[in-house]
């Protein structure tokens, strides 16, 4: 039997007070009036960039005959890597926000950012929420996720947030305490 522990729910959540907060503060940045006249760039967060290119040797295919992987163990290493965090950062794609935008993107959608429920390593994609209120460590700070946001804006750029709620329910226990 459970003791002194609550279970958060979006119940607990006043929605009308959080919506006339950001009427207060400034609004909600529009919608477009034509969604197909965008340009729409899905990425994978952890996969994208974490900010340090330039202080990684690029892949070189003529030093390595053609195929990056080399040998049975670099294969299993290199599939092994696509089932844990890899790396991609908020900071990150921060500071690729000028390439995509002279890709000519105009929005850019990105893999969810929210607290992710622990289970090991193979969490990176993002859709395994367990806190709506908080962004994933791994990825970065709340701060790092308004300077995004404010520099895709100011490149042109509207961002959407991917979230999943179709298997999210009042299933993570809190410390009531807490």
């Amino acid at each position: 039997m459970k003791t002194n522990a609550a279970i958060l729910s979006v119940a607990d959540v006043d929605l009308q007070e959080i919506v006339d907060d950001r009427n207060a503060n400034g609004g909600y940045t529009p919608s477009p009036t034509a969604w197909e006249d965008e340009t729409l760039y899905f990425l994978l967060l952890d996969r994208f960039s974490d900010g340090n290119e330039e202080t990684r040797p690029r892949f070189d295919p003529q030093k390595h005959g053609g195929n990056a992987v080399k040998n049975e163990r670099a294969a299993s290493k290199w599939r092994e890597s696509g089932n844990t965090f890899t790396g991609g950062t908020l900071r990150g794609l921060t500071e690729k926000i000028g390439y995509l935008q002279g890709l000519g993107i105009t929005t850019l959608w990105i893999s969810p950012v929210l607290k992710q429920a622990p289970f090991a390593d193979h969490d990176y994609h993002g859709y395994g929420t367990q806190n709506f209120y908080e962004i994933e460590p791994r990825f970065g700070t709340r701060d790092e996720l308004v300077t995004l946001v404010k520099t895709a804006h100011e490149h042109g750029i509207k961002v959407i947030l991917d979230i999943i709620i179709n298997h999210c329910a009042d299933c993570f226990e809190y410390d009531g305490d807490a």
